[in-house]
């Protein structure tokens, strides 16, 4: 692999780790903005914003896991905590 390919590569995978992490903070957007409904599709975001809390606090560090996704994304986790409390209607100083 030349140096183009390696960097072609990483910038890959660079992206793809941000999208999983924006893809996961939008489940929990999405799960957050309906309340008292039986629907099909509040289900359905209830249980994807739950799979996503979940994602989260493991932390896992193996291929597509939280902790993964930061290191080769490089976005800052104290952005990433802010943005899921906003989602959920925490302060800055509450816990998931």
């Amino acid at each position: 692999m030349n140096k183009v390919d390696k960097e072609d590569y990483a910038y890959k995978i660079s992206r793809l780790a941000s999208d999983m992490i924006r893809v996961s903070l939008n489940d929990i957007k999405r799960g957050s903005q309906f309340t008292n409904s039986k629907s099909d599709t509040f289900l359905r975001n209830y249980r994807d914003k739950e799979n996503a809390l979940r994602w989260f606090n493991e932390r896992s560090t193996s291929p597509f896991g939280y902790g993964w996704c930061l290191q080769y994304s490089g976005i800052n986790p104290n952005l990433v905590r802010k943005t899921i409390n906003l989602y959920l209607g925490k302060k800055d100083s509450e816990k998931m």
